[in-house]
């Protein structure tokens, strides 16, 4: 069930690039190790913690090229005002989350709700001391609206990252053709794993943050979910996006089939139809 839901999902995201992206996969799994809830309970702290957790982001590095050396062994890429190159899914306590790019722009605002940011660490100082390999992610959907019966606020926010002080595992940030600033190699594929071991020299860890705030103008009632997870990661797996073909009608009516029959969807929140499914038992 696991595998069949990740090839939707994945099939229904590469369809939102375009044709010349160039895209690459990050794909992770870990275990949840904090739960927290300061608004309405999302998550049963009891029920998650231990449990694992799965996704993936996929990168359009035609996009992340914007990016740029900012030190020694030190590249970084932040965006809060251009169309994302990062778009994300993950599936945790029985339920799936995805942070796609379909509402990076804001209608309202007339402008691009976004938050991205990409750390890469490779190479060697200038004093000739090395550096840990490691990179870092971060992917955020905000979405905005004025309903005619309330106000919607709507955010989530995946970052994680993982590293190795002892082996060597990246490729060195360096010239790139069509670039004028050196570039990490973004095109590398790799497996990093960590086992838990002492000084094995590797960490990696990652948070999860959902956010919704509701307000009913007629009942003056809100309904707010702030919410975050902590965990720890076991295995990253880096790979080349090599084909992405357009769905055909009838693949996207398959998919939209599979979910009706196969998933039980509600709403967030009763003023605001954004839906989130939960796992059949």
């Amino acid at each position: 069930m696991s595998k069949l839901l990740f090839a939707i999902f994945i099939a229904s995201q590469l369809a939102t690039f375009s044709a010349s992206a160039a895209l690459m996969k990050f794909s992770f799994e870990g275990e949840i190790t904090e739960v927290e809830n300061r608004g309405d309970m999302l998550w049963d702290p009891a029920a998650v913690i231990g449990t694992k957790i799965i996704g993936h982001m996929i990168m359009d590095i035609t996009k992340v090229s914007r990016g740029g050396p900012q030190g020694d062994a030190y590249w970084n890429y932040h965006n809060d005002n251009n169309p994302g190159a990062l778009q994300s899914f993950l599936m945790l306590g029985g339920s799936n989350y995805s942070l796609l790019s379909e509402n990076d722009f804001n209608e309202t605002h007339s402008s691009y709700l976004i938050d991205e940011y990409i750390d890469h660490y490779s190479g060697v100082l200038s004093s000739g001391r090395p550096v840990a390999d490691s990179i870092s992610l971060k992917d955020t959907e905000i979405y905005q609206e004025m309903l005619a019966d309330g106000d919607l606020y709507h955010q989530e926010a995946l970052s994680f990252n993982y590293s190795d002080s002892i082996n060597d595992f990246l490729t060195d940030i360096g010239p790139v053709s069509g670039s004028y600033e050196d570039q990490p190699d973004w095109r590398q594929e790799y497996i990093w794993t960590n086992d838990g071991s002492p000084n094995n020299g590797k960490t990696g860890a990652g948070g999860f943050g959902y956010y919704e705030k509701v307000t009913d103008l007629d009942s003056n009632l809100t309904t707010n979910f702030d919410s975050s997870v902590r965990f720890e990661l076991s295995r990253v797996a880096v790979d080349q996006v090599r084909y992405v073909s357009t769905p055909s009608s009838l693949w996207i009516m398959l998919l939209a089939l599979i979910f009706i029959r196969r998933f039980r969807c509600i709403p967030s929140s009763v003023n605001y139809q954004r839906f989130y499914c939960v796992l059949p038992d």
